[in-house]
């Protein structure tokens, strides 16, 4: 059986304080998953962890010998007991394999390689829901540190990944398919969007940081951190076009389609009939103001002159309309969205597997102005040319990747 396990990862420097430990009872031992010393990798271990505290939906362990702030720890079970109930009524059940009626979480050292730049924030197996498989129960695990230095986002963290399990027991095991990767981020998205407005601030401090935009094609096969900041937006803008209904979250989750993108224009009628149309209004309304604190980077032409965008399934990039001569639509794929200073262009490719293949964006010089051509690329051509905006567009490396490990049993 093939298991997927979703991580958040965070570039940062995190100190980590030393906090004298509450009162600790019930060792148990748990298998779990730490980041290594590449930043990318990981490492598995067995560790024995005792219980710090049992609210009534929670049993919270935390790695023996390990020191947390119990104020911390208090702060994200309120948060957790404050919108449990809520985020089961929005996005469905859980799973009980272990019969206690909880949700465990385990607070251990995920990065115990302290020079690694790359922070894993927290998890959530599969394998636990599979009798037999992982630690038999229905756990996240969550990094020790981030409790203990920036609890507010970690709580918003839990409840991005309690989505996961969630919807893990709502597709895997009761409808006996997986949801496509991007849409299952973009719902745990919605979760800070409801529940945690730290994390919603720092998505739009990173969005606001990019000039390239897309969650479609998950874990993008370019340098550029887009697929989170993107996703919460797009959530974001969804929650407010629905005139701040949750129903459109709800209704999105438990909504059957075999394609992912058909299970949200089904509930965004109102806004857009079709999928191309809804992406090019979502960054035509940011760039008008609409979601708050969010803000489109324009590119501009003169610097990408004789260099191509490697523009993927579902992707957006927005110019100056003022400084465009014209655009080769030749590609039927290629969609634009024009107002008085913006041009947005998009991949409208529908395409979501293993090998995206990209529109590739050329902009050449004419008089004064230039020219937007378009052209598909191979994979090959666009994974290993040279001529790219990699180095141009951000040189900002992916804060969060979404690690899949693979387990065949």
């Amino acid at each position: 059986m093939n298991f997927k396990l979703i991580f958040i990862t965070l570039i940062s420097s995190i100190l980590i304080s030393c906090y004298s430990p509450f009162f600790l009872t019930d060792t148990d031992g748990f298998s779990v998953y730490r980041s290594s010393s590449s930043g990318s990798g990981l490492s598995s271990d067995f560790i024995k962890a005792t219980i710090a505290k049992e609210t009534e939906n929670l049993i919270v362990y935390v790695e023996k010998g390990e020191s947390y702030n119990s104020s911390s720890l208090d702060l994200v079970c309120n948060e957790f007991e404050k919108y449990y109930a809520k985020e089961k009524s929005i996005y469905g059940n859980h799973t009980d394999v272990d019969n206690n009626g909880k949700i465990i979480i385990l607070f251990l050292d995920l990065n115990p390689e302290s020079g690694s730049s790359s922070i894993l924030n927290g998890y959530f197996n599969p394998a636990d829901l599979i009798d037999g498989q992982g630690n038999n129960a229905d756990m996240l695990y969550m990094d020790l540190g981030g409790l203990n230095n920036n609890p507010y986002y970690m709580a918003g963290t839990i409840l991005h990944e309690l989505q996961h399990l969630i919807n893990y027991n709502v597709n895997v095991l009761g409808n006996g398919r997986e949801m496509d990767v991007w849409l299952n981020e973009a719902l745990s998205e919605s979760t800070s969007v409801l529940f945690n407005e730290t994390t919603i601030n720092s998505r739009n401090k990173e969005f606001n940081n990019i000039n390239y935009y897309c969650f479609y094609t998950w874990d993008l096969p370019i340098n550029i951190f887009a697929n989170y900041p993107s996703a919460s937006v797009f959530m974001n803008w969804l929650y407010i076009k629905s005139n701040y209904d949750e129903n459109v979250f709800k209704n999105i989750a438990s909504f059957k389609a075999v394609s992912s993108y058909n299970r949200v224009l089904s509930q965004v009628t109102s806004i857009s009939a079709t999928w191309d149309n809804l992406l090019l209004q979502w960054i035509d309304d940011v760039d008008n103001g609409l979601v708050s604190g969010a803000k489109i980077g324009k590119i501009d032409n003169n610097n990408y002159i004789n260099t191509y965008i490697p523009l993927y399934p579902g992707a957006l990039i927005v110019f100056n309309s003022s400084n465009i001569g014209n655009v080769d639509t030749s590609g039927s794929l290629l969609k634009t969205k024009q107002n008085n200073s913006s041009l947005i262009l998009l991949n409208s490719d529908t395409y979501d597997g293993t090998y995206p293949t990209p529109i590739n964006i050329t902009l050449s010089p004419i008089s004064s102005s230039s020219i937007l051509r378009s052209a598909k690329s191979s994979i090959a051509e666009s994974s290993y040319s040279d001529n790219s905006y990699l180095e141009v567009i951000s040189n900002t490396k992916p804060k969060y990747r979404n690690i899949l490990l693979n387990k065949i049993n």
